[in-house]
């Protein structure tokens, strides 16, 4: 299990390398909207960054399970294409 949220460093995001970054909207608010995003250490070298790819949910919608959290899936699934969701 996941026992608290850790720092993401630069080397990480970098080693991951993501097509995608998927964050809440109050976090790309706190770190003063999506360009800003891409200027975090390390994003300049993601496939993210080549194509300025982020996703912003409603913080409670993605932090949170719900009723509606399937729907929340499927949802974010759509906006990364992703095929074969259901």
């Amino acid at each position: 299990g996941v026992d608290s949220f850790k720092p993401l460093t630069a080397e990480a995001v970098v080693a991951a390398n993501p097509d995608f970054i998927l964050m809440t909207e109050k976090g790309v608010e706190s770190l003063g909207g999506r360009d800003k995003v891409f200027e975090l250490p390390g994003m300049k070298l993601t496939k993210a960054f080549a194509g300025k790819k982020l996703v912003m949910e409603d913080d409670l919608l993605l932090l949170t399970i719900v009723p509606r959290t399937p729907d929340v899936i499927e949802a974010l699934c759509s906006k990364f294409s992703v095929s074969g969701a259901k």
